[in-house]
């Protein structure tokens, strides 16, 4: 039994579904989950079925330092989550150097952090909306995010690496659009927008939270539809 992890326990649904799992390594890969399980062998009223990865995957999700790897359904929901085994974080293989906060302002502005190449030879710019970034790397070592990049603390694909890392473990959700690619990776105080829109926009924007009314989606902001981010701060305020 690896640290921090639980007994595996088969969870019913209020549809009368039950998963059937095995303890995998807990850092295991979603490839290597997919490798182990194929499909996924359940059984649905006292019938067995097999629900195929088009309608079935395999995630992480963490809570309060408790990462628990789970089932989840592109067409059914369920009353209870099937979780396949859960663990304490700090046991995990999960990295991270320094932490963002994003500290809000009134105005909607957009400010340039970094021009394209300006940074570990990048071919986008980063910038920030409505909020300024903090980067703590120890509790007494805080820095602005253009501090942090002059003084080579951070770098500006490490930021996008950590997302990545994140999304992983189940810290922050993911959201992906069909404009070529962009991804928004949204946590519970901020979201980080790495664009990859078909006329080559590839820049890493940092802003506001993610609320549910979409026109507050970050990459629904007219300055970045437009793109009128990349000549002019363009300020207004939420109504």
């Amino acid at each position: 039994m690896l640290p921090g992890e639980n007994d595996i326990k088969n969870m019913t649904s209020s549809e009368n579904i039950t998963v059937n799992t095995v303890a995998p390594d807990k850092d295991w890969t979603y490839e290597d989950y997919q490798r182990y399980y194929g499909y996924f062998q359940m059984t649905k009223n006292d019938k067995e079925e097999r629900f195929d990865v088009y309608r079935w995957g395999i995630k992480r999700q963490t809570t309060d330092n408790t990462v628990q790897v789970i089932f989840y359904s592109h067409t059914i929901d369920l009353a209870e989550i099937p979780v396949i085994f859960e663990y304490n974080l700090d046991s995990s293989l999960y990295e991270k150097t320094y932490d963002l906060t994003y500290h809000g302002r009134k105005d909607m502005g957009i400010k340039q952090i970094a021009k394209t190449n300006q940074y570990d030879n990048i071919d986008y710019g980063l910038y920030t909306i409505a909020g300024d970034i903090t980067v703590t790397v120890e509790q007494d070592m805080v820095y602005s995010l253009e501090d942090a990049l002059n003084e080579k603390i951070i770098s500006v694909q490490s930021i996008l690496d950590q997302a990545k890392e994140d999304e992983k473990y189940g810290i922050c959700e993911t959201a992906l659009y069909q404009d070529g690619g962009s991804i928004e990776y949204r946590y519970k105080d901020y979201t980080i927008l790495k664009l990859n829109k078909l006329d080559g926009n590839k820049d890493l924007i940092i802003g506001y939270p993610y609320y549910d009314d979409s026109q507050y989606y970050i990459i629904n902001n007219e300055q970045i539809q437009n793109e009128s981010y990349k000549n002019a701060a363009v300020e207004f305020t939420i109504a």
